[in-house]
């Protein structure tokens, strides 16, 4: 965006005099209103992967079965191992992390309730992409080794399990 465009938006906003530090401040007002969300269909893909990759916080053993689904989920997606990776650290692991930490609060599980995960983890993935580029919270990168200690096992199975499905397998099979 040049310094017309600027003018071009100031002339909407007469009280607000171009100078560097309103330059700065206008310029970020533009950049978060233009960041591209998530469309419907990008959630809707996503959909699946949130809530298979939050099983691995649920308080219950995971068996092959269970791992096999998850990683069916995932391949199924056409994300790559990389973005999987991004979607269970950054979207998932800070919304459920905590439901594993040992505080003597019983953990969930049967199951996390699926229009909360998805509303929450699609704020979290919109709120990556407006910050794109730019390194993550401190407080969250100090987090994320608390948030994935219990599940980084099931993690790796479930990779090394993703060259093995079929995404279009039937889960009763």
């Amino acid at each position: 965006m040049n310094s017309v465009d600027l003018q071009v938006i100031a002339a909407d906003h007469p009280r607000l005099p171009l100078n560097s530090n309103s330059r700065q401040f206008l310029m970020l007002r533009i950049n978060k209103k233009i960041q591209p969300m998530l469309t419907d269909a990008e959630v809707e893909r996503r959909k699946p992967v949130w809530t298979a990759l939050s099983e691995f916080w649920l308080d219950t053993e995971l068996d092959d079965n269970d791992l096999r689904r998850i990683a069916r989920a995932a391949a199924a997606s056409g994300y790559s191992v990389s973005e999987l990776r991004d979607i269970y650290l950054y979207e998932i692991a800070p919304i459920v992390g905590p439901n594993l930490l040992p505080f003597g609060i019983q953990g969930e599980w049967v199951g996390f309730d699926e229009q909360w995960l998805h509303t929450i983890a699609r704020l979290r993935a919109e709120r990556r992409a407006r910050r794109r580029g730019r390194r993550f919270g401190f407080l969250l990168r100090m987090m994320l080794k608390t948030m994935t200690y219990a599940t980084e096992d099931n993690w790796h199975r479930m990779v090394a399990l993703l060259p093995t499905v079929d995404a279009h397998e039937s889960e009763n099979t």
